[in-house]
């Protein structure tokens, strides 16, 4: 484990941050929330189970809920067919003869929301509507990051699961660190209900970024 205590490799923390910029300006676009909360995009859904037949090589859709890169296989462990999300919000289509297999061996990630199957159909046939229900879309999870309505902000924060909230909270620090604008009242109420001092892990992390960056600078001169 690295020193911000993420687990994941300084390089890859650093490049994330910076497209952080990207990634809000683009969500700042599309941002034209009202008070009703966006339940997500799915594909097509059959009310009646016995009459769901998917065919083994359809390809499903599946959308990366973790705040940083994410890989899942067929066998697990990174063995078989290996899919790699970069980043938060990526999409990719799998088979769903692959995707019975990822669930498999990745169970865990599926009950915390790693990543998030955007087909009702497969949800109900592999039994997971008990799972989903505990589970934060992308949208929902957006709702939290651009903060508009503080009620629905915090609302929504708690129904997440636990894995979710550190993910939720993650994304917070990311971007605060980037230098975007976070309402301090959200930051306050969520730090005080996370399973996690937020202010602490914001300047820890921080501080390492900044430690690492005039490292490098020291490096190039």
């Amino acid at each position: 484990m690295d020193e911000t205590g993420s687990g994941i490799n300084p390089e890859d923390l650093v490049k994330i941050i910076a497209n952080l910029q990207k990634e809000v300006e683009n969500l700042k676009q599309k941002n034209n929330q009202s008070e009703t909360i966006i339940q997500g995009t799915y594909d097509n859904v059959d009310d009646d189970l016995a009459n769901i037949d998917i065919h083994p090589d359809k390809y499903i859709k599946i959308i990366n809920l973790d705040c940083y890169p994410l890989n899942i296989s067929t066998e697990g462990m990174g063995r078989g067919r290996l899919y790699r999300f970069d980043e938060f919000g990526d999409v990719k289509r799998i088979p769903y003869k692959y995707l019975v297999d990822i669930i498999e061996h990745h169970r865990n990630f599926v009950k915390a929301g790693k990543f998030y199957i955007l087909d009702k159909n497969v949800i109900r046939q592999q039994g997971l509507e008990d799972d989903y229900s505990k589970i934060l879309t992308r949208e929902k999870i957006e709702a939290i990051l651009n903060g508009n309505d503080r009620d629905i902000t915090i609302s929504l924060f708690q129904s997440a699961n636990k894995a979710q909230q550190e993910v939720i909270c993650q994304m917070l620090i990311d971007r605060r660190i980037a230098g975007e604008n976070i309402d301090l009242n959200i930051w306050d109420k969520i730090d005080r209900l996370a399973d996690m001092d937020l202010e602490a892990k914001y300047k820890t992390t921080k501080e390492y970024l900044d430690s690492l960056n005039s490292s490098k600078e020291s490096k190039q001169d």
